[in-house]
């Protein structure tokens, strides 16, 4: 499967380090207006939180190249404006577009399916949490598929059992979230790659 990926800020970045060694998946198109290929060669090969990659990662023009992957890198805004051909699914990890109106565009350009990284209102977006409703998952129907959110993934499957076993009134639950991009000690595209 060809895949490419639109946003590299903390999740498309930890995404693409993590399928890189999977066979299934050839990665071949990635965009993010925050920098050229050079800079995000640079954050996926040097993650704080995640370690140094075990091989190298480097920049040739316009390219990623990571390990058996030659990923063309573009620096667009819009979908519309950026090339997805020759792309099977793409890794929607930009947390700007989450409607199908707005990935059309995607599906304009040939692209099967999306996979968003945020949880979406969308009714045409299948929300999955694995171990709870992942079930409901059809490939010839669903082509806009999200993981919903990480409070979602960590409450939901307790809330499952707990509902299951013993039923619930009401509830109430706080969340204490990582680091994100919002905060500036997150490995980010800067100018200064210290």
């Amino acid at each position: 499967m060809r895949v490419g990926i639109n946003g590299l800020g903390r999740i498309g970045r930890l995404a693409l380090r993590i399928a890189a060694n999977d066979h299934e998946f050839e990665f071949v198109k990635s965009n993010d207006p925050g920098g050229d290929a050079a800079l995000f060669a640079h954050l996926l090969q040097f993650d704080s939180t995640h370690g140094k990659y075990p091989e190298d990662i480097i920049a040739a023009d316009a390219e990623i190249q990571m390990g058996r992957h030659r990923i063309q890198h573009q620096t667009q805004r819009a979908i519309a404006d950026t090339d997805w051909s020759g792309v099977d699914l793409v890794i929607e990890a930009s947390g700007k577009f989450k409607a199908l109106d707005q990935l059309q565009p995607y599906f304009d350009q040939g692209v099967q399916r999306v996979l968003l990284t945020a949880p979406s209102k969308d009714p045409a977006a299948l929300n999955l949490v694995y171990g709870v409703n992942h079930h409901l998952y059809d490939a010839a129907q669903h082509c806009l598929v999200t993981a919903a959110s990480c409070t979602t993934n960590c409450i939901a499957p307790v809330v499952k059992v707990i509902h299951g076993e013993f039923g619930i009134e009401h509830g109430s639950i706080t969340t204490i979230h990582d680091i994100t991009n919002t905060q500036s000690i997150l490995d980010a595209p800067h100018k200064d790659l210290r």
